[in-house]
């Protein structure tokens, strides 16, 4: 089905994840409701969001989804963000987003990551991606990373004196 939020100014959070049986979301048009601060569509059927207008938001998931391409530059609130199990091709993401504290985005198809520019960043997982390298060193904050199942050579996490918990296996 599809959702549009046609009068949303005041709609602060919205949930339409999860659907039950096979009631599946395969468009959502949320740019009128730039109240949003929490948005979750997790198992869904999405292949694309625009949250370009939704600059207040804070938390929002978009796990088990068809999402190729997802852009985050705009939402300079955002704290958490996932979006597990896209078969994700590309995140984009900017300095405006120095708030994000813990990104998800496991079980995708991303072949490069630059979160250093996330510089608020404390957990990261990004296991079961196509990344071959990553560059950790500015995210000095990072407590916990997840970077099993990727086609990593070399990890070097000597600039994160918060980093706690690790893991890589590929």
């Amino acid at each position: 089905g599809i959702i549009k939020i046609y009068a949303g100014n005041n709609i602060s959070e919205f949930d339409c994840g999860y659907t039950l049986g096979n009631a599946k979301i395969t468009e959502m048009d949320v740019t009128k409701a730039t109240a949003l601060t929490r948005l979750s569509a997790e198992t869904n059927s999405l292949t694309t969001i625009d949250l370009s207008k939704n600059t207040a938001l804070y938390n929002a998931s978009f796990n088990s989804n068809q999402i190729k391409t997802i852009d985050i530059t705009n939402n300079a609130e955002l704290q958490y963000f996932e979006c597990v199990n896209n078969g994700l091709t590309e995140l984009k993401i900017s300095e405006n987003n120095a708030k994000l504290s813990t990104l998800k985005c496991n079980n995708n198809s991303l072949p490069s990551f630059e979160p250093g520019i996330l510089t608020n960043l404390k957990n990261l997982y990004i296991g079961n991606n196509l990344l071959t390298t990553i560059d950790l060193s500015a995210n000095k904050l990072l407590s916990y990373v997840q970077l099993t199942g990727n086609k990593l050579t070399s990890l070097d996490v000597s600039e994160c004196p918060e980093l706690a918990t690790v893991f890589c296996n590929n």
